[in-house]
């Protein structure tokens, strides 16, 4: 999420149009005059510093290798036979790092193209490897 949020946060209309999807128009409005200092908490809490995330873009990219490699043998799911809370955990932890558009029932997530450009290069190299279509299968098939 740390990775996410140091591209998104900066970007208000983006991150506030996604974040009230479906919200009460109150909440919207609250959102819109409170957004900046909201974003500013989040980021403290995540610690998020001008510093590009790359230690992060590396724990991802490793995360992934893992996966890839329990996919490997052809598996549908990460452990037995059936959905379990490992595959629906990876699926919902990794949904940011591909731009998964069903992500909170569809929304929560911007698309590729209204993301920022320096998202684009990690978004198309994970939604490209078995990890990353492993979300994208569980959001469609078992959301």
């Amino acid at each position: 999420s740390r990775w996410a949020y140091f591209y998104l946060l900066p970007h208000k209309n983006l991150l506030e149009s996604c974040i009230t999807k479906g919200v009460p128009g109150w909440q919207k409005i609250l959102v819109h005059i409170a957004y900046r200092p909201i974003a500013w908490l989040v980021g403290k809490s995540l610690g998020i510093t001008d510093t590009p995330p790359t230690k992060e873009e590396a724990m991802i990219r490793e995360v992934f290798d893992l996966v890839d490699e329990r996919l490997a043998d052809g598996r549908q799911f990460l452990v037995g036979n059936k959905l379990s809370l490992v595959d629906i955990g990876f699926a919902a932890l990794g949904a940011p790092v591909v731009l998964e558009p069903d992500y909170g029932h569809g929304g929560l997530l911007p698309t590729l193209e209204q993301s920022p450009e320096p998202m684009h290069g990690l978004v198309n190299e994970m939604r490209a490897r078995p990890a990353g279509q492993f979300i994208r299968r569980m959001y469609k098939e078992h959301r």
